[in-house]
Order: structure tokens, then C-alpha cells, then sequence
């Protein structure tokens, strides 16, 4: 009788990046903020938990900031890493896949999030792993909808922009920790600056699957974003 093996899943780490300021907020603390029983970060690092497929996080943010988190999240079997954050978000996240290369068992994937956006649905995580799994890297995107025109530097409408192919992109983005690592290794302490790390990896030559993202996956940056994910939480002001 023939016997099989059972492939066991990968291992993966999260690197969530929180190391960001209030300036426009207000002043306001925006991870801090709570939508209904628990804080805006909080809300992001459950989505990565209750997959049951992270071990190790590198919470790039403030001792303070991770403190708190940490009381939030007594009683989860998963290791929680303090990381300062850099100069920059590509500065940041280095600090935060360098961390994961320390631990006990590196994993082998990595997922990257901003912790500002806390409205993942369950199936978006999962389905940003297993196309990172089949393909080496995945993030999350949408695809536009909306007319695009460039405007004179006055304000005056001017040509159309066609949208075909033209993605909005989110986070997760998850890479093959080696891939992503030589990334940054490479390119992430040069003058170059890279919004995400899509951008970074292609630059080093990786491709990237996009994967549908959602349009509740809000990143909270100005107070009026805030209004509406408290209106998604049910949660008033």
C-alpha cells in the first residue's frame, strides 16, 4: 500500500507597520482609536490571527503603542515583536523582515500590512497566502472604476485617462521572505523611495499576482475616513 506524506503549510510571518504619525489626524492617535471593543490596530492584527497561519509578527510601532496592543492581546498563541520604526516606510518595514529573520524558525512567506487599515473581511487574507504561495508574491488590489483626467496646474480639465489595467493598490502584500528581503537588501537604503513594496520587488525583477482586494479595506489617513469605518463597525463618534 502506497503512503503519502502530508505536505505541511508553509510558514509565515506578518509584518505590520504602525510606526506612522498623527499630523493627519489631527493630533489624534488614529491606531488607537477603538471600533467598538477594541482598538484600530487591534481589529488589523486579529484578520492575520484568526487564519491560525501566523507564528511570528514584527509590530513595527512604538514601545508605548505595543504595550498597549499587547494587554489587548492576552491569551493569543502567537509571538509579538516590538520593531522601531525608520526614516521612512520602506525604512520601517526593513526593521520589521529583518526582525523575522532572527527568530527561532524564519518563516518562509511574509505578509505585509498597514496596521491604519482594520476592515479586512475574512476572505481577503487567505486568498492574498494562497496566491503568494502559487506564485511567490500577491497583494491585494482594485481594479479603477472611476474616470481619471490630468488638470492643468490651474484646475482645468484636460486630456482623459484611459483605466484599462490601471490597479488601486492595498495591503496585504505578501512576498517569499528571500524574494523581498533581497528587495530591500538591494534597493531599500538608496535615495529611491518606494510607496509600497509591490514597487520594491519589482524593481528587483520579481512579479507580483494582484489579487481582488476590497472596498471596505480602508487605510484610515484624514478624519473623514475615520467616520467611515466607524459606520462599517456600527460605531458611533
Amino acid at each position: 500500500m502506497t503512503s503519502y506524506r502530508k505536505q505541511e503549510s508553509p510558514r509565515w510571518g506578518l509584518v505590520l507597520v504602525a510606526a506612522g504619525n498623527a499630523r493627519r489626524m489631527g493630533g489624534v492617535d488614529k491606531l488607537m482609536i477603538r471600533l467598538g471593543d477594541h482598538t484600530v490596530l487591534w481589529h488589523a492584527l486579529n484578520a492575520f490571527y484568526r487564519t491560525g497561519r501566523f507564528s511570528e509578527v514584527a509590530m513595527v510601532t512604538s514601545a508605548e503603542r505595543f504595550g498597549r496592543l499587547c494587554d489587548e492581546c492576552t491569551g493569543w498563541n502567537w509571538r509579538l515583536h516590538q520593531v522601531d520604526g525608520g526614516r521612512r516606510r520602506q525604512d520601517s518595514v526593513a526593521a520589521g523582515l529583518q526582525r523575522l529573520t532572527t527568530t527561532d524558525t524564519p518563516p518562509e512567506y511574509v505578509a505585509i500590512h498597514d496596521g491604519a487599515r482594520p476592515c479586512l473581511d475574512e476572505a481577503l487574507v487567505p486568498r492574498v497566502l494562497a496566491a503568494a504561495e502559487a506564485d511567490g508574491a500577491a497583494a491585494a488590489a482594485l481594479p479603477l472604476a472611476d474616470t481619471l483626467r490630468r488638470a492643468s496646474d490651474e484646475g482645468w480639465a484636460e486630456t482623459t485617462i484611459d483605466r484599462a489595467g490601471l490597479w488601486r493598490m492595498q495591503t496585504p502584500q505578501a512576498f517569499r521572505l528571500s524574494w523581498i528581503l533581497d528587495a530591500h537588501r538591494r534597493f531599500g537604503s538608496g535615495e529611491l523611495e518606494f510607496t509600497d513594496d509591490v514597487a520594491m520587488a519589482q524593481r528587483a525583477g520579481y512579479r507580483v499576482r494582484l489579487v481582488p482586494g476590497s472596498s471596505l479595506n480602508l487605510k484610515l489617513t484624514v478624519p473623514e475616513d475615520l467616520d467611515l469605518v466607524r459606520r462599517l463597525y456600527g460605531v458611533r463618534p
